[in-house]
């Protein structure tokens, strides 16, 4: 009688690593919508202390702060230029943006390397996922976080309330 040794054949590491590949292709994507929206969440936390600080600003000097350093909160991130003095943060990029038009004023957390951000207009209070209307992936994005799409004060974007 011939003893077999114990063990597994190669047909079934074969199977059992595609199985795993399998798994990890489909638990991948999720993870990185989870993530993302960790981030976004993170964003909107930064965008509510910074509207109430520019709300504070504007009550004591009867317009909004175009310099992110002017407002009243310790803003984290360094120092860098987006269309004005903005913040740079590992993920987005802070910014006090169209703040000389009341309709179009708000303050925007860009998020570094794609197409969205977080904003909230200073006119209406309201929190919105931005994409631009040529933005497939950032407009997919938004539609995960928001409602359905609204128009928005800017020419050529689609607001997501969330």
């Amino acid at each position: 009688m011939i003893k077999q040794k114990a063990g597994f054949t190669l047909i079934e590491l074969l199977v059992v690593v595609l199985i795993i590949g399998i798994l990890a292709a489909v638990a991948l994507p999720q993870y990185t919508k989870a993530v993302e929206k960790s981030r976004a969440a993170e964003a909107i936390i930064l965008i509510k202390a910074l509207r109430d600080a520019q709300r504070l600003y504007f009550l004591e000097n009867g317009v909004f702060a175009a310099d992110i350093n002017d407002l009243v909160i310790q803003t984290p991130g360094t120092d860098t230029n987006y269309y004005g003095v903005a913040k740079a943060t590992k993920n987005f990029t802070l910014v006090a943006h169209d703040v000389t038009t009341p309709a179009t004023a708000h303050i925007q957390a860009q998020r570094s390397g794609l197409n969205y951000y977080i904003a909230v207009y200073l006119a209406t209070d309201r929190i919105n996922c931005v994409a631009a209307n040529s933005n497939q992936k950032g407009l997919d994005f938004c539609k995960q976080l928001g409602g359905a799409p609204i128009a928005c004060p800017e020419a050529g974007y689609t607001c997501f309330p969330m």
